[in-house]
C-alpha cells in the first residue's frame, strides 16, 4: 500500500479512517475493457440524472463483498423511489386544491390533541433520521439509505391514511387545523429526507 508513503513524502497527514470496499461487477464478472462489460457513467447520468445515479451507487454499494451492476436496477430506483416516492411526496401536498385552503405561512400547532395525533409519527421521524446519520458515520450507506426510504414511506403512508384530500374539502376548523399540521409535518419529512440524501 503506497498511498500513505506518497502522503507523507508530500508533507500531508495520514487519513484518520480508510474505507475498504468490494468491487462493482457487470454480469457477475469484474469490469474489463477487453471483455467489453464496462458501463459508461456519463451515459447513466445523462439518462437518469446525477442524483439518481449517486443515490443508486451509495444505496447498493459493495461494502463487505462485490456487487453486480445492472442498469435495470438504476432505472427501478429512479422510477420507484426518486420519482414515485420522494418527488411524489412533495407534489401531493403542493397541489392547488390543497394549498388554496392553507395560509401562505403555516406552523405546527402542538396542542394536546395534535400531540396525541402525531406524536408517534414525530418520534419515528426523529428516530429514523438519527439512525440514518449513525449509519453514515459508520460508512454503511446502504443501511442509511434504507432508513431514508422508510422515512419517505412514512410520509406518503401518513398522507393516505389521513385522507388529506378530504380534509382540504372540509370547512370544519378542526379539519383545517389537522390538515395544516399534516402538511407541516410532510414538508418537514421532505426537508429532513432531502438533507439526508
Amino acid at each position: 500500500m503506497y498511498y500513505p508513503f506518497f502522503l507523507l513524502a508530500a508533507g500531508y497527514s495520514l487519513p484518520k479512517q480508510v474505507l475498504s470496499h468490494g468491487h462493482w461487477l457487470k454480469d457477475n464478472q469484474k469490469m474489463s475493457k477487453s471483455i467489453g462489460n464496462v458501463t459508461c457513467p456519463f451515459s447513466l447520468i445523462e439518462t437518469f440524472g446525477p442524483h439518481s445515479v449517486r443515490t443508486y451507487f451509495l444505496s447498493e454499494g459493495p461494502l463487505l463483498k462485490d456487487a453486480n451492476f445492472d442498469e435495470a436496477n438504476v432505472k427501478e430506483l429512479h422510477n420507484g423511489f426518486i420519482c414515485d416516492q420522494y418527488v411524489n411526496l412533495l407534489n401531493r401536498v403542493r397541489g392547488k386544491k390543497v394549498m388554496k385552503c392553507m395560509p401562505t405561512s403555516f406552523v405546527y400547532r402542538a396542542d394536546q390533541t395534535t400531540k396525541d395525533e402525531f406524536s408517534e409519527l414525530v418520534d419515528q421521524v426523529e428516530l429514523l433520521a438519527s439512525q440514518a446519520v449513525t449509519e453514515m458515520e459508520n460508512l454503511d450507506f446502504p443501511k442509511a439509505f434504507a432508513k431514508i426510504q422508510h422515512l419517505i414511506h412514512l410520509g406518503n403512508a401518513n398522507l393516505s391514511t389521513r385522507e388529506f384530500w378530504l380534509l382540504a374539502k372540509s370547512k370544519e376548523e378542526n379539519d383545517l387545523r389537522l390538515l395544516e399540521n399534516l402538511l407541516y409535518l410532510t414538508f418537514e419529512i421532505s426537508r429532513i429526507a432531502s438533507l439526508l440524501l
